[in-house]
């Protein structure tokens, strides 16, 4: 079961809702202790792979798969032919309503460029500061996060929006964070998590002028 639960912190007018959860995942690509080899996980159909490849949620999806312990689950995306396939990134659109931030889309590329890029979606009825949200790495099947990247803390994602994330600048798309951390294969688990205590304790509201925001379970 996974929750939801915002707060308006004191003095915050703008409508936007800040997290108060302590660290959980909120969506993974990949399962978290397993290496699956170079070739990296495969779903159906020869598109749907998580190296050298594109995959992009599909509209129907507005909750992410937070847990990264079952066998990897292609079922809610549609996979790209074309290594390297940018079209789409930065513009996902979904017909239904989420409780929090998910992956839209991830692209891996082991060519001569070496693109890495994941877009983020708010599925939600609400603007999201990113305060608190990351990325975390973890490699060659390791159970421990490798890597961690705070996204840009100052930002927030408006309603059915998107944050693209990428390892370097791609032509003809505008990314809203640069980071050359962004650095996994096909073999490595990448998961959108929200919370914990890098440098900050998120796991109350600021105050006791707080009023509670949507909350949800999947």
């Amino acid at each position: 079961v996974v929750s939801s639960v915002y707060a308006f912190k004191k003095g915050n007018v703008d409508g936007v809702w800040g997290f108060i959860d302590p660290l959980q995942n909120l969506d993974v690509i990949g399962k978290i202790g397993e290496n699956p080899g170079a070739g990296g996980w495969v779903g159906d159909g020869v598109n749907l792979r998580t190296y050298d490849a594109t995959i992009r949620r599909n509209a129907n999806i507005c909750y992410g798969d937070p847990d990264g312990s079952n066998p990897f689950d292609l079922s809610g995306y549609t996979g790209s032919g074309t290594i390297g396939d940018l079209t789409g990134l930065g513009s996902h659109s979904a017909t239904c309503n989420g409780n929090d931030l998910i992956i839209s889309e991830y692209v891996h590329v082991d060519a001569s460029t070496d693109q890495r890029a994941i877009e983020i979606y708010n599925p939600t009825a609400y603007a999201i500061s990113l305060l608190g949200y990351k990325i975390q790495i973890y490699n060659n099947g390791s159970s421990t996060v490798s890597t961690t990247i705070d996204l840009t803390t100052n930002a927030t994602l408006a309603s059915h929006d998107v944050w693209v994330l990428s390892s370097t600048n791609i032509s003809d798309v505008t990314e809203d964070q640069i980071s050359t951390s962004l650095n996994f294969d096909g073999n490595d688990v990448v998961a959108l998590v929200r919370g914990g205590d890098d440098g900050e304790n998120y796991t109350g509201a600021e105050c006791d002028n707080w009023a509670t925001g949507p909350t949800g379970s999947d």
